[in-house]
């Protein structure tokens, strides 16, 4: 028989099955998951059997494939909200399963789990005369997967005391038999379908792996590029520097941490451009703290001559008589006035420090005279 024969059959089959009166209760239009549970009673309304009936449609979940319905009751004597397995139905066994006090002896059971074309399933058995009695409740579980892979659980639970009609004789057995051959065919052919699927993701994912590693190996060579731009980039600063303090600056020894550095040329002054050419060298106009510094200072400005003027970094620009360093803003503390009258402020515009070599210390002057200057650095 062809799958489509099958499918066609199967069809019969359900049509067929739900003109039973024990499955007269069907899930409402909408409601994904129900719980059908139906006393029979026999002479003097005595209780003969139960037929529990579970019902899950998967195209109003998550769930792209179903894998089982569980059936449960609740435990004897035990807490509400406690269950034990009865029956169970899956993609992976040759049919349901008995389980707990169930026997098959005692129980009819029949149900289909749900295919790519037809996603309702359903797990439906008629207990008769349990030995230790009819349960309080009874609970259904669905499991399946959603299009991600992961696991969808969905559950509802009733009352073992809902009403319906009873169950018909006569050729309803036979009838069952074709339909649970036509459901175990079905779910072969879901399994099969299900492995293909599994085949499918697992080699989608194989690709992107590959795809990941590639980008990988890709960053890991542009960061390698780009580190050794960066080496060449800081190469070529510090040449660079190294070229343009040999040819505009005399250098100092190492002094206290420290080198000075005389500009060459001697030219008109002015403080903050002069402090942004020390900034190129990593430093600044020079910030005398003290004898032994400007001893050192005094006597390399003296060695490098060219000048008797030599500009610090020292002014009262902001503020009449506030000696304050040009980059630091810091107090000057330390102040070598050795001319007589020093400092004057002469004709109200000398606001810059300059050292005087003839006058072997400090002297106040304006802040655009011809001069060098001294930068202090690494």
């Amino acid at each position: 028989m062809s799958q489509q024969s099958q499918r066609i059959f199967l069809v019969g089959c359900m049509a067929a099955l739900s003109s039973l009166r024990f499955l007269s209760t069907h899930p409402a239009s909408g409601q994904a998951i129900e719980l059908a549970v139906s006393p029979a009673s026999g002479s003097g309304d005595q209780v003969r059997s139960h037929t529990i009936s579970c019902t899950l449609d998967a195209s109003l979940t998550s769930i792209e494939k179903t894998t089982s319905l569980t059936v449960y009751a609740s435990k004897r004597n035990g807490r509400v909200g406690e269950f034990d397995p009865l029956v169970s139905l899956d993609l992976w066994s040759s049919g349901p399963q008995m389980m707990g006090d169930v026997e098959a002896s005692d129980i009819d059971v029949l149900g289909r789990i749900g295919s790519d074309s037809d996603t309702k399933s359903q797990l439906t058995f008629s207990w008769k005369s349990p030995r230790n009695g009819y349960p309080r409740q009874y609970k259904c579980v669905a499991n399946g997967l959603d299009r991600s892979g992961r696991v969808v659980t969905i559950s509802i639970t009733s009352d073992a005391a809902i009403r319906s009609r009873q169950i018909t004789d006569g050729t309803t057995t036979a009838n069952l038999r074709l339909l649970t051959n036509a459901i175990l065919g079905e779910v072969t052919n879901s399994t099969v379908d299900l492995k293909d699927s599994v085949q499918i993701v697992h080699t989608k994912v194989d690709a992107l792996q590959k795809n990941v590693d590639t980008l990988e190996e890709l960053v890991k060579t542009q960061n390698a590029t780009i580190a050794k731009l960066e080496e060449r980039i800081t190469s070529f600063t510090e040449m660079y520097r190294f070229t343009y303090v040999m040819s505009n600056f005399d250098v100092s020894d190492v002094f206290q941490g420290s080198r000075y550095y005389v500009s060459k040329v001697v030219a008109p002054f002015n403080i903050q451009a002069a402090d942004s050419l020390c900034a190129m060298l990593g430093g600044y106009l020079v910030e005398i703290g003290g004898d032994a510094e400007y001893n050192f200072v005094f006597n390399f400005v003296k060695h490098v001559g060219g000048t008797d003027n030599f500009y610090t970094g020292g002014n009262d620009i902001a503020e009449e008589g506030v000696w304050r360093f040009w980059h630091s803003k810091k107090p000057v503390t330390f102040l070598k006035w050795t001319s007589p009258g020093q400092p004057d402020n002469g004709s109200g515009i000398e606001d810059c420090i300059e050292i005087r070599l003839t006058h072997r210390g400090y002297n106040d002057w304006g802040c655009n005279r011809v001069a060098k200057f001294v930068c202090e650095g690494p």
